[in-house]
């Protein structure tokens, strides 16, 4: 018979890790440049730290990360992977000669056993807005478990962005999809009367709430350009990978935000804000080189706007009609960010905002809205 816990494993395998499992996905990730030379670069810029060190790879897929750090001069490398993938892993791993330093491990990280400590976790976790898929949960086990007091995360550090964005034309067609969903429904409450003599009047409000949520309250997926975003964009989480716990990757807390800088479209002319947007960066920080300068090693993985194509992109989200901020006004307000209940994996976003007069933001609670990040 099987467990309640054994039901949660089934259920969240089927729903998360078998996507993992095929080849295609794998290469959705394997050809965003940024993403590949971000790792890529913070393996081999700090080859020293590696060399004839053990290195944990958490979530291998194709066993990439292994096979550099194993380049890179690691003594021991355990490829983790629990999907189908590891096979290929495998292959991979003997095709490019580092299997006697590369070991795959098909296996969930909760319930893997290793020989020793390692001295590296490397692991590519993120998902959108940082925290969708919750992977971070399977790599703080595995520093609880298998990383030694003084080893390295890669990456070290993680932080979370919030700002407006105007992006009008792509806001009104999300509303003109809504509004065209919701005259379908009208056409075909009249048919189904004059054709069949039934009414589903009585269904309207319940359609009408469920095409509101699928087209104006769900984030987006989006690939912004730099001018799509008004004022300074703030950070709503900093993680540090060595210290923070399970609770902390959880979610975003109420989070206060400000934004008086909305770059008015000219003199007299109001910011007109379409929405907010998120994203992350990761940072690859080797302890003791905190303050080496980018170029000196430390490197950063920026899914911004500016920060040029990932497959991560940013989360968008769009209001249901345009904002207006006048010179001299801003933006305030809260953001918090939660797991779903009927799936951990997922989040939802909620924020109160409104506009302020000058540079003291004077938010003061509000109603919230909250879209989904599915």
């Amino acid at each position: 018979t099987m467990t309640e816990d054994d039901a949660e494993k089934a259920a969240d395998f089927a729903n998360y890790f078998c996507t993992y499992a095929f080849l295609y996905h794998q290469k959705q990730m394997l050809t965003d440049t940024n993403r590949m030379r971000a790792y890529h670069g913070a393996i081999m810029k700090n080859a020293e730290y590696v060399r004839d060190k053990v290195v944990l790879d958490v979530g291998t897929g194709t066993g990439i990360l292994a096979i550099w750090a194993a380049k890179a001069g690691a003594k021991k490398v355990y490829a983790v992977e629990y999907t189908d993938m590891a096979k290929y892993a495998e292959r991979l791993v003997k095709a490019n000669k580092v299997e006697n330093i590369v070991t795959v491990i098909k296996t969930s990280v909760e319930e893997l056993e290793l020989p020793e400590k390692v001295d590296i976790i490397v692991s590519e976790w993120m998902g959108y807005f940082l925290l969708r898929e919750s992977m971070l949960d399977s790599v703080l086990v595995a520093r609880d478990n298998h990383l030694k007091e003084d080893g390295i995360m890669m990456p070290s550090h993680a932080t979370m962005y919030l700002a407006p964005i105007t992006y009008e034309e792509d806001r009104s067609t999300k509303y003109q999809e809504y509004m065209s969903s919701m005259h379908e429904w009208y056409d075909f409450q009249g048919e189904m009367q004059q054709d069949y003599g039934v009414t589903v009047d009585c269904l309207t409000a319940d359609f009408e709430k469920e095409q509101r949520h699928y087209f104006m309250l769900t984030g987006l997926w989006s690939e912004l350009q730099p001018e799509h975003v008004r004022g300074t964009p703030q950070v709503v989480k900093h993680l540090d990978l060595r210290t923070c716990s399970l609770e902390d990757v959880k979610g975003v807390d109420m989070t206060p935000f400000a934004f008086n800088d909305l770059n008015p479209a000219g003199p007299g002319e109001p910011a007109r804000i379409s929405g907010f947007a998120g994203w992350f960066t990761t940072d690859f920080v080797v302890p003791g080189c905190e303050d080496i300068a980018e170029d000196g090693g430390v490197v950063v993985l920026d899914t911004s706007p500016a920060g040029g194509y990932t497959h991560w992109g940013q989360q968008v989200f769009y209001l249901p009609s345009a904002l207006d901020v006048a010179n001299g006004q801003g933006l305030s307000g809260e953001i918090r960010m939660m797991r779903q209940k009927e799936n951990k994996r997922l989040y939802n976003v909620g924020m109160k905002f409104a506009v302020h007069a000058g540079d003291a933001p004077s938010f003061s609670g509000g109603e919230e809205t909250v879209w989904e990040l599915p």
